[in-house]
């Protein structure tokens, strides 16, 4: 079996997500990382709340996801199949591996590349890069501008951060590794090993044995039922929007906030957004990002 690790995934504002994923092994480059369905992911914000999802996708049994951190740099990939198929690169603060504990700092922009993507030209307003057939698409730049005027980064850092994430969407564009045909074959062989859900690591602390649909203390659970909806961007994951919101992902009635009484309305204004996107032709994978 392979070796079980645990990835921290922090959030500039105090948030954080994590998960287990088995290490599938190194290259020259960096390291390679799985997870099956089945597995879960928990959210913890700044103020001590915390909810459970499943990783991947948030409804039962959550999906695969392929990872890989470079031994230098400043990102973290992930393939997936599920809801679609596509590869999305979170830009962070180099990986820092300490033991089975891998923890990163997202530093809000992100990429995604759909190998399938048909989206007409013109139809979708974020920025792009095109070239032998292939597209790489840039999310919340927004965001990183926004983490400079809040002094959670200077502006040093998000202009590096603009650098690494061109350096790595042409690597995406070229076909180098190890965003070529080979991760996606890796993927399908790690997906046919039909391994169980990662367990937690000999001595860490946090409870994964929590029943799924129940509540401990201030710590919400997904329900073990349904399967993926739209998301609201294509590039990032309900889990890692929650994160970002302070929303719960869902409650037992399929409410995704904190506060019971808002929870219709909030479904409904997210549902009204999905539509939104659907509309303009937006797809997307969720992160999360992972």
């Amino acid at each position: 079996m392979p070796r079980v690790l645990k990835l921290v995934k922090q959030k500039l504002n105090g948030n954080e997500g994590s998960w287990l994923a088995y290490h599938l092994g190194d290259d020259e480059v960096g390291s390679w990382l799985f997870h099956p369905e089945g597995t879960l992911y928990t959210g913890r914000w700044a103020d001590g709340r915390e909810a459970t999802s499943f990783s991947g996708i948030p409804e039962a049994p959550g999906c695969p996801v392929l990872y890989f951190a470079p031994h230098q740099g400043g990102w973290v990939a992930a393939w997936r199949h599920t809801p679609w198929t596509a590869i999305t690169i979170d830009l962070s603060r180099p990986v820092a591996r300490s033991g089975d504990v891998w923890s990163f700092v997202d530093l809000e922009l992100d990429l995604w590349h759909l190998p399938d993507d048909d989206t007409p030209s013109g139809t979708d307003p974020r920025p792009r890069l095109s070239r032998h057939g292939r597209t790489v698409g840039f999310a919340d730049d927004d965001e990183l501008d926004d983490a400079v005027n809040s002094e959670w980064i200077t502006p040093a850092e998000a202009a590096r951060t603009r650098d690494e994430a061109r350096y790595v969407a042409d690597l995406i564009l070229d076909g180098v590794h190890p965003f070529t045909q080979a991760a996606w074959k890796r993927f399908e062989q790690a997906v046919a090993r039909t391994l169980p859900a990662p367990r937690q690591p000999q001595g860490a602390e946090a409870d994964l044995g929590t029943r799924v649909g129940s509540r401990r203390g201030d710590r919400l659970l997904v329900p073990s039922e349904g399967r993926c909806g739209a998301m609201t961007t294509p590039e990032q994951s309900q889990q890692e929007r929650a994160l970002e919101t302070g929303q719960v992902y869902q409650d037992a009635e399929g409410r995704r906030t904190t506060d019971p009484g808002s929870g219709a309305a909030h479904a409904d204004s997210e549902a009204d957004r999905n539509a939104e996107h659907l509309k303009r032709g937006e797809v997307g994978p969720r992160v999360p990002e992972e």
